[in-house]
């Protein structure tokens, strides 16, 4: 399918017809909202294998969204965070504490992701102290 948008977007380019099509795929903005679209569903999945308990393929989900090279900064940042919290469930203390510093430090970060990750990771370092 992505090869036929882009025979399209090249055909309408030099045919100067000047579809939308032909100015999104010149400007990148086509492959941005494609790449969007693809992190939030496999983050998605993530969400969805974590409230069902399964820890692992929630972890490989958002590590696939984490690694996306073109994947949106936002949902990158809330993938990690989320993979943090399911590091925590699964006790794994040490690994949770470096993902939410890595969130806090991420400029790109939303501020609530910001916010909650200062959170949890205050909660962790409580919770550690008394174990």
């Amino acid at each position: 399918m992505a090869e036929s948008l882009l025979r399209l977007a090249l055909v309408s380019l030099f045919l100067g017809d000047g579809s939308r099509l032909g100015y999104a795929m010149m400007f990148g903005k086509l492959g941005k909202n494609m790449a969007r679209r693809k992190a939030v569903k496999i983050y998605r999945r993530g969400l969805a294998h974590a409230n069902a308990s399964r820890y692992d393929d929630a972890i490989a989900a958002y590590s696939s969204v984490v690694e996306m090279r073109q994947g949106p900064l936002d949902v990158r940042s809330m993938a990690r965070l989320n993979r943090a919290l399911v590091y925590s469930l699964q006790g794994n203390a040490d690994l949770a504490g470096k993902e939410l510093t890595i969130v806090i430090h991420d400029d790109a970060a939303p501020d609530s992701v910001t916010a909650t990750a200062q959170e949890k990771l205050k909660r962790l370092e409580r919770r550690t102290k008394t174990d």
